[in-house]
């Protein structure tokens, strides 16, 4: 299982991805990744998660997405 973001680096860009818990703490990490201009898919492997809410921070250069997910097994 897994969670997929998809986005337009419109020129080389610092991304920054981050998955939280519901109680806040960051269980799953991508940081500095830096790529070239083009649309980029980044998985984050969910299999050892449980069922629940997750909330993702999304960061490239300085425009940010926040939202939630809801994973049901």
């Amino acid at each position: 299982d897994k969670v997929s973001f998809v986005f337009e680096a419109r020129q080389p860009s610092n991304v920054q991805i981050l998955l939280f818990d519901s109680k806040g703490q960051i269980i799953k990490t991508h940081i500095d990744f830096y790529p070239d201009k083009g649309t980029y898919t980044f998985d984050f492997i969910t299999s050892d998660l449980d069922a629940g809410y997750y909330y993702y921070y999304f960061l490239i250069d300085d425009k940010e997405k926040q939202g939630e997910l809801l994973l049901v097994r």
